[in-house]
């Protein structure tokens, strides 16, 4: 929600160059004045900043609690360098309204870690209407123009870490789901089915992650009895 006085459109740094750049809107239909609102924002955003028209995909969903969803299916099966989830969810008269934001903040987390590609939280979570209004086009600015630059800073980050960082990625391997399958695949083709790993790295007492040093797997044979 916006602070007052201050303008969701009004960027405190510089909008990336989106030229090369693919990227999904997920948009609510629940309010829809307000997400269509919020998705034209987005699109004119993007546009602006060189994204391709070609290259901005809109989904629509019936409510702010499938955005999470969408964004994990969305994300897995196209090739998208982010996604940015648009709804406007207004506090009622139950406790419906807190469990549908907490879900649904949690939830867009959750698919960028897990994915590990952006996606952005552009969920307008107002106490009323008028609210919503001021924060889709009225006198806060866009939320929608702000979550397509989010996305773009966003996506800037992730290209430049890939491409600039040291870090070794068959750590992630050996300690991920690859790691067990190596280990189990080892264990069921060695003719005694008795042996365990050693973990052996260069300068022991240095840091890994502070030097990059590769991290090697080693059979190692156990001493029968």
């Amino acid at each position: 929600m916006a602070a007052k006085n201050k303008n969701l459109s009004n960027f405190t740094s510089e909008t990336p160059n989106g030229k090369d750049y693919s990227i999904a809107i997920i948009v609510a239909e629940w309010n829809s004045e307000i997400t269509i609102a919020l998705r034209d924002g987005a699109i004119s955003t993007l546009q602006k900043a060189g994204v391709s028209k070609d290259n901005i995909h809109v989904h629509l969903v019936p409510g702010s609690y499938e955005l999470p969803y969408a964004a994990y299916t969305v994300l897995q099966n196209y090739n998208v360098d982010a996604a940015i989830c648009l709804g406007c969810v207004i506090q009622g008269e139950t406790p419906h309204f807190d469990y549908i934001c907490q879900a649904v903040a949690k939830g867009c987390m959750d698919v960028q870690l897990q994915l590990k590609r952006p996606v952005v939280f552009g969920v307008l979570t107002t106490l009323n209407y008028q609210q919503a209004e001021d924060r889709a086009g009225g006198k806060h600015g866009n939320k929608g123009e702000e979550a397509a630059h989010t996305a773009l800073k966003m996506i800037q980050l992730t290209h430049l870490c890939e491409e600039k960082g040291d870090r070794d990625p068959m750590l992630d391997a050996i300690n991920g789901p690859l790691g067990s399958l190596l280990l189990q695949s080892a264990m069921v083709n060695d003719e005694d089915d008795n042996f365990d790993f050693d973990i052996e790295e260069e300068d022991p007492d240095e840091s890994y992650f502070a030097k990059g040093k590769k991290v090697e797997l080693n059979p190692k044979k156990k001493k029968k009895k």
